[in-house]
């Protein structure tokens, strides 16, 4: 016969908070991957001799990215209960 114990010592707002920072942690990863795709296609479009109108997006999506990036990043890891970086 065994005794069922529960070893899990968390708090039910520390399991939830634990879970949010995991989607969160998706989300930046898919985001570093977007970054990363972008960054790669612009090097190859300049290289290409591309006309303008292609690389201007995706130089404006680069940066709509990297802030949404920063953001996110220092509104969910970086800050404390009462106070926010951005």
């Amino acid at each position: 016969m065994s005794t069922s114990t529960n070893l899990d010592t968390r708090s039910p707002e520390q399991i939830a908070h634990e879970l949010s920072m995991g989607e969160v942690s998706d989300v930046l990863t898919n985001l570093d991957f977007a970054i990363g795709r972008t960054k790669k296609a612009l090097t190859k479009l300049r290289k290409s001799g591309v006309q303008t109108n292609v690389i201007e997006p995706l130089e404006d999506a680069l940066a709509e990215m990297q802030s949404t990036r920063k953001r996110l990043l220092h509104g969910t890891y970086y800050v404390g209960t009462d106070t926010r970086l951005l």
